[in-house]
């Protein structure tokens, strides 16, 4: 149970990382 939320975690870090990494450029 515990195992399958960090990996769903984990998958939704690696979807949603370009938009952060996106999103840290305009910022800077």
């Amino acid at each position: 149970m515990l195992q399958s939320v960090a990996d769903t975690l984990l998958i939704k870090v690696i979807i949603h990382w370009p938009l952060w990494a996106n999103l840290d450029d305009t910022l800077a």
